[in-house]
């Protein structure tokens, strides 16, 4: 056995041969045999423990101090954000001694809506519909595609909520004919029979052509019981309190029995004509219905575009995720099918949010970038000259520098490419990345308490989406609010 004098020494030993190599490597690390170790130095160490330190003493004094008084304009953000983000009446951020995240976002300024020029001509289009009350004699439709950071629904659900609440609509809107692995809340998702499925992300040239809502969903032959089945579940709500199924449907090369079920019994029913392109049929949906069915018989391929669920009137804002892209999707697609989409659905304003899939090139230009951005703007233009386009840009991301996250050096080179590209091309742009709180702030949001971010430091989890959405909503309708005083006066 050894002796406690031996141990001491033995410890102690350790630490002078650590402490050493600590004081000899070079911060940024020594190369051997073709790879790099780094080893923490000891100036570095002795600065971050004083910096924590101090910031310890900093917030302590801080405690005992009179706090500055915030203006009137972050007074009312404060109000707005903490009025609004509720989950199921749960606050979305800790009422108890909430961490310096979380106080600095509700008082932090509204991130504004940038524009080209000060004619901010980019939203005209969609706030001309909202002015003039087409919510309220139709539909006015917004689809918000992007990347894997608004997958699930997650950021669109909170926009469809608020807009609902605010300018009429029930319902989710579009989803694939084949459920997905995130499915909306309150609606329950299902397929029987022999149903294939494509993604854009899975690519191919008919998706790329014709996946405009996500992706297809087709039949090979229409007799092996087909269905689609939906049910609402939870408590009641607007997304699950629709009125009326749309089936978006085509390239069938011979006649289609389409029979609607409700709560277990044959509703309705339609027979879908031979179709070389896209067509729709509309099912009313009694208010009493609970479960619903969609069975197809026929021989031959049909292919099922999307299914909305919605109601006569009001707005409507569809997810369409494209898990892996870029956003170089659009030039892809058949235009003169596309043009149709967008006529069907009176698409008013058309919401891109992409770029964490570029941000780990760490390139040195980003020009390439906005150029494929400038064509994906364009040709969303050429489905429907008078839409309007916004570009959320991209989102903070992190990456571990020795013992600690930093965001990538490359994301504010992507978030310009991105303003650049919504600039000439007439969209209108908010900077997501500045809402956030600018450089280094995921890791923020990662450890804040409630947490917003999941850990790979790159995607906001349910109550981040939610604060981002309300952020980026409080700077739409303050860009709505000019509009009509404009109007008005």
């Amino acid at each position: 056995m050894f002796k406690p004098s031996k141990i001491l020494l033995f410890l102690c030993f350790i630490m002078l041969t650590l402490l050493t190599i600590a004081w000899l490597v070079p911060m940024d690390g020594i190369e051997a045999l073709g790879l790099k170790f780094r080893f923490p130095n000891i100036a570095k160490v002795r600065s971050e423990l004083m910096g924590n330190m101090e910031t310890q003493n900093h917030e302590l004094i801080g405690k005992h101090e009179k706090q500055p008084t915030p203006d009137s304009t972050q007074t009312n953000r404060s109000q707005t954000i903490s009025d609004s983000l509720k989950i199921n009446g749960d606050s979305v951020i800790a009422n108890e001694s909430p961490n310096k995240l979380s106080l600095n976002l509700l008082l932090e300024k509204v991130t504004p809506i940038e524009y080209a020029d000060s004619s901010k001509a980019a939203l005209k289009s969609f706030f001309q519909a909202l002015t003039e009350g087409h919510s309220q004699t139709g539909q006015i439709r917004v689809m918000h595609f992007g990347d894997s950071q608004i997958e699930g629904d997650r950021v669109t659900m909170f926009i469809r909520s608020a807009l609902q609440a605010k300018f009429g609509g029930s319902g989710v809107g579009i989803i694939p004919g084949y459920p997905q692995s995130y499915q909306p809340l309150n609606v329950q998702h299902s397929v029987s029979g022999d149903w294939s499925y494509t993604s854009l992300h899975d690519g191919g040239n008919e998706v790329s052509q014709f996946g405009l809502l996500g992706g297809i969903t087709q039949i090979d032959d229409g007799s092996n019981g087909e269905a689609i089945e939906l049910k609402k579940i939870g408590k009641k709500s607007r997304s699950n309190q629709f009125k009326r199924l749309r089936i978006f449907y085509g390239q069938n090369d011979s006649t289609y029995l389409m029979e609607l079920e409700v709560n277990n019994q044959i509703e309705d029913a339609e027979m879908l004509p031979r179709m070389g392109t896209i067509a729709e049929h509309r099912f009313s949906i009694p208010e009493s219905s609970n479960s619903l069915e969609l069975q197809f018989n026929g021989k031959g391929p049909l292919t099922v575009y999307g299914v909305s669920m919605e109601s006569d009137r009001g707005i409507y804002v569809d997810n369409i995720p494209q898990r892996g892209s870029s956003g170089a999707v659009f030039t892809k697609f058949n235009v003169e099918f596309s043009k149709k989409i967008f006529d069907l659905l009176n698409v008013k304003l058309v919401i891109l949010q992409y770029g964490v899939n570029v941000v780990p090139g760490n390139l040195n230009s980003y020009n390439y970038y906005e150029e494929i951005l400038y064509r994906q703007i364009k040709a969303i233009k050429a489905f429907k000259p008078d839409v309007s386009v916004l570009m959320i840009g991209v989102s903070d991301m992190s990456r571990k520098n020795d013992d600690k996250f930093e965001s990538y050096p490359s994301i504010e080179k992507v978030r310009d490419a991105q303003r650049n590209a919504a600039f000439r091309a007439g969209a209108a742009f908010w900077d997501c990345y500045a809402a956030m709180g600018g450089k280094n702030s995921m890791p923020e949001w990662v450890n804040a308490n409630p947490s917003l971010a999941s850990k790979d430091f790159t995607h906001f989890n349910f109550r981040g989406s939610k604060l981002i959405a309300e952020m980026f909503l409080a700077s739409l309708m303050d860009e709505y609010a000019v509009y009509q005083s404009k109007k008005t006066n």
